[in-house]
């Protein structure tokens, strides 16, 4: 009987051919024709016993697959067999260039492993290469394969390269950097002839600029010129991560293209006990909260005047994040090739905001004592430059007078952060001497501050280990700390990132994340680090980092969605004559499709956000995942227009008629864009938009931003303490204007005021959004050709207009049609004797209306005939060169007074529905509106039927 984990041979199989791409769990293509008894032993006998031959390197002819399955039970030591989903993943290894997508420690490297040695087993002479991220790496996967199987492994970097002559002769396998072969290509471009396999090691990296990108440049230049080129295995663990599933799959695309290479997965947790996920939420202490919210408040300023020094000053990363202070040291390297004007400016600038940054950092993870003591010390030091010195005093105080404000002394301020509370609570409670222990702290400087504050109070022996940016962390020093580390004489290792992603930790128990997980590849990378049976994985994070925690989560799931409908994808199409596609092609978006069927909901920020511009993002949208631009129809009948926006395979129509072409297009877009939400299919990425103003963004300002959109007045909060379970909270409501009555809405218990205005702002927000309905605010008509800044001065414009041309001043009439529990619609009626225009769709607000009919009126006015028309007297004026379908209709009822007579009627209640009843050649004809919301508009329609109908029979004047 065959147990979890062992390699069972059976007995006789039928041989078959292999396809050109396969699957995981597609098992037609692992066959043999050997007993199980006949397993070969040695490497002699494992080279015997493979009988499968191809005929290219690249593995794009592989013949048919014989005995390749007891070739795979030999390649490894019995303790290292292969597990069956390792032996389906090898076989797609040998049919062509792959990337392998399974979490750490799931054995992506025993697979490595065994194609090297089968590849040997069919050239000889031919090399593997294993490329790497850095030193330690090649080093570590150089022992790897020594002690998996019997070939002869040499490792290379940096000074050591050694002759690359004498290394490819005395060594079966090399496993160096990626810049040691990128050095040596130039110089000898014949170098991958000898090579029959190239395996890249945490392959999510080969991007544009990275050396992995380019020796996969060099692969294809030498494909064009017709050379056989190696065969390609990736490896990784996250391979795309982005916010959307549709950027996901298009970058898991790029991925695919950039090595060439299909990608695979497989289902792994019937074999591997899944690691638990412990999540401790906590509140900052008040003092905490507003010494948060100043630094915060002072930094958004800084980035602002930043940004007015030059717009190529603008960044997207999170402050209190180390990428944050990388970022800010990194513009003093670019500053010295600007103006002097610009470096006098933002030097001054970039020191304070970096100081800033990293008090942000020791008041998440060390004390609000600690972080004001790091700001008052580095802001009050002797500056030469006068600027500097000025904005360094400006600062400080700035946040003194804040904590004077809030009456909160320096000397009372919290020597322990609520983080560094519960950590010490954990390692108390769950530490024995049994226990290995990982804990990632944000920064260098974090792992000194907590090796001296943990060690002091609790009965563990720690070490800290960092990058290489450390002058006294050298590879040498970081492989003699693992290796105490592996050996037991410490118990927790105390590290940033740099031990995430490569790294050979020894297996632990227990990973704490202490810092913010700042990308996917980060949450899987460090959870994969607790490899022990019954580990743990330990999240502590400030209830203000709560979102990004959750969207880490949401983005792995993506991952794993996009890989399986690309891997899906990819076996729809020929790859030995296309290209991997960069779009989703027909095959591909028939698979979105399916595995998008369940509709989610349009909320959130980033509905929002999406909604208040659709149009661009649509097109934006489209471009990136079809690679076509949008093609827009308009279709008349009568005077209603239709649209039609067609995309690669997608077509969205307006859903009613419209009197204008603005307004059904913007029918059409709306089903466009709600399409791609509820599926979250939406590109969010639009060049030109800089994404450093989405997170710093807090709710009170959305909800703020939103009111104004639709011309509502700002909202309103009223917060008040309360005694909650004997600690002091916050409670704040916020009340929202509406036209036609207010809304207030209860936000939660917070510890800060600040927190409870935001947290009622959120609240605020999601009622607004049910109660307004309409997400989308009215645009202006875009067949005016006026632009929005325009529409504030368009009643001025058009006032000018009448008095230059001596015609009356207009008169407006606003009629407001009120829906239930939401913001009424308004409809504006211009009257310039003897005419009148009325707007046939409404807006969410008065003014808007206005200014809508008013630039209605006014570009209507400017044609030459309408303008002589206008100026003539009503005896004069002939209505056919008029708009208004009303007039014309009176015009004609009077001229053919005898021969043409009319009777009208109108429901009374919403929605309204007009009746125009023309009798004519002795017969009476019903001209009706459609539905409206407003009894002007109805009676205008029905006018407009009416006057078609007159025409028609040549009756109208």
């Amino acid at each position: 009987m065959a147990t979890s984990g062992s390699n069972v041979v059976p007995q006789s199989t039928t041989t078959t051919p292999c396809d050109p791409v396969s699957i995981v769990n597609n098992t037609s293509c692992l066959s043999t024709t050997v007993s199980a008894s006949a397993t070969p032993s040695n490497k002699s006998e494992a080279t015997s016993a493979a009988t499968t031959t191809t005929s290219g390197i690249n593995g794009s002819n592989c013949g048919e697959c014989g005995g390749d399955q007891v070739v795979a039970k030999a390649l490894l030591p019995p303790s290292k067999e292969l597990r069956p989903y390792q032996l389906e993943l090898l076989e797609i290894c040998k049919r062509g260039n792959t990337i392998i997508s399974l979490d750490t420690n799931t054995g992506k490297t025993l697979i490595a492993v065994a194609l090297a040695k089968w590849m040997h087993s069919q050239y000889p002479r031919k090399k593997v290469f294993f490329i790497v991220q850095n030193i330690n790496l090649a080093t570590q996967q150089a022992r790897e394969f020594i002690a998996n199987c019997e070939l002869e492994v040499d490792d290379m970097f940096g000074g050591h390269c050694g002759n690359w002559n004498f290394m490819m002769k005395t060594n079966d396998v090399l496993a160096f950097t990626a810049q040691v072969l990128c050095n040596e290509l130039p110089n000898n471009p014949d170098l991958l002839d000898d090579v029959s396999l190239i395996i890249f090691d945490e392959c999510h990296h080969t991007l544009k600029g990275h050396p992995f990108k380019i020796i996969m440049d060099h692969l294809n230049s030498q494909h064009k010129l017709g050379k056989a080129v190696p065969l390609i295995l990736g490896l990784t663990a996250s391979l795309a991560s982005r916010e959307t599933l549709g950027e996901t799959i298009i970058s898991t695309l790029n991925m695919c293209s950039n090595l060439r290479s299909v990608v695979c997965t497989a289902d792994t947790t019937s074999y591997y006990e899944l690691t638990q996920e412990d999540v401790y939420e906590l509140m900052m202490d008040g003092s905490s909260v507003i010494l948060h919210d100043v630094i915060i408040s002072i930094m958004r300023e800084l980035t602002r005047k930043l940004s007015l020094c030059k717009s190529s000053f603008s960044q997207g990363f999170e402050p209190g994040s180390e990428n944050f202070s990388q970022w800010a040291k990194g513009q003093k390297r670019v500053l010295p090739r600007e103006d002097i004007s610009i470096q006098r400016a933002a030097f001054p600038l970039l020191k304070v905001l970096r100081i800033l940054n990293r008090g942000l950092i020791f008041l998440d993870e060390i004390s609000c004592k600690s972080a004001w003591d790091y700001v008052k010390r580095e802001l009050g030091q002797e500056e030469t430059n006068a600027e500097a010195k000025l904005l360094c005093i400006e600062t400080l105080e700035k946040i003194r007078g804040s904590l004077f404000k809030e009456k909160i002394s320096e000397d009372t301020l919290p020597l322990e952060s609520a983080k560094l509370h519960q950590l010490r609570d954990i390692l108390a409670m769950m530490h024995n001497k049994s226990h290995k222990i990982l804990l990632f702290v944000k920064t260098r400087k974090s792992v000194s501050e907590l090796l001296g504050i943990l060690e002091k109070d609790l009965p563990i022996t720690s070490r800290g280990i960092t990058g290489h940016g450390s002058k006294k962390m050298t590879p040498t020093a970081q492989r003699e700390i693992l290796d105490q580390f592996h050996a037991g004489k410490f118990d927790m290792l105390i590290t940033t990132s740099v031990v995430e992603e490569g790294l050979n930790v020894p297996k632990c128990n227990m990973v704490i994340r202490y810092d913010a997980i700042s990308s996917t590849l980060s949450l899987i990378q460090s959870r994969g680090r607790a490899r022990q049976p019954g580990s743990r994985f330990l999240v502590i994070y400030h209830k203000i980092e709560k979102g990004q925690w959750y969207e880490m989560k949401k983005r792995e799931s993506l991952m794993k969605r996009a890989i399986g409908i690309v891997s899906k994808g990819l076996r729809t199409i020929d790859l030995s004559t296309n290209e991997i596609p960069l779009t989703l092609s027909s095959p591909l978006w028939s698979i979105v499709l399916e595995d998008t069927q369940k509709n989610l909901e349009i909320q959130g920020e980033r509905a929002m956000k999406v909604l208040c511009a659709p149009k661009q993002y649509l097109i934006n949208t489209c471009s990136v995942l079809f690679g076509e631009n949008i093609k827009t129809t308009f279709t008349q009948s009568g005077p209603y227009f239709s649209c039609t926006l067609q995309a690669g395979p997608c077509e969205f129509s307006s859903l009613n008629q419209s009197l204008r072409q603005s307004e059904a297009e913007n029918q059409a877009v709306n089903a466009g864009i709600t399409f791609f939400l509820k599926r979250d299919l939406v590109v969010m990425s639009i060049k030109g938009c800089t994404q450093a103003q989405t997170p710093l963004k807090t709710p009170i300002m959305v909800l703020g931003e939103r009111c104004k959109s639709f011309d509502l007045e700002p909202p309103q909060y009223v917060t008040l303490p309360a005694d909650v379970a004997g600690q002091l909270k916050w409670r704040s409501t916020v009340t929202i204007l509406l036209p036609y009555e207010p809304i207030s809405v209860c936000g939660t218990y917070s510890a800060t005021k600040k927190g409870a205005e935001e947290d009622a702002a959120t609240a605020g927000l999601e009622k607004l959004e049910s109660v307004i309905g309409d997400l989308i605010p009215t645009a202006p008509p875009s067949s005016t050709g006026t632009t929005a800044p325009e529409l504030g001065r368009i009643k001025s414009k058009l006032n000018m207009f009448c008095q230059k041309n001596r015609l009356s001043l207009p008169q407006y009439e606003t009629i407001a049609a009120p829906r239930p529990q939401r913001v009424p619609l308004f409809y504006c009626s211009i009257s310039i004797p003897p005419r009148t225009w009325t707007t046939p769709t409404g807006s969410t607000s008065k003014k808007e209306a206005e200014d809508s009919a008013a630039a209605l009126v006014l570009a209507d006015l400017e044609d030459p005939l309408t303008a002589v028309t206008t100026s003539q007297s009503s005896q004069s004026q002939s209505p056919s060169a008029t708009t208004n379908p009303q007039a014309r209709l009176n015009h004609t009822l009077q001229m053919a007074r005898g021969k043409v007579g009319m009777s009208e009627s109108c429901t009374a209640t919403a929605p309204f529905v007009a009746r125009l009843t023309i009798t004519a050649l002795g017969k009476d004809h019903v001209c009706a509106s459609d539905p409206c919301r407003s009894k002007a508009m109805a009676k205008s329609q029905a006018a407009q039927r009416a006057c078609d109908l007159l025409a028609q029979l040549g009756l109208l004047i």
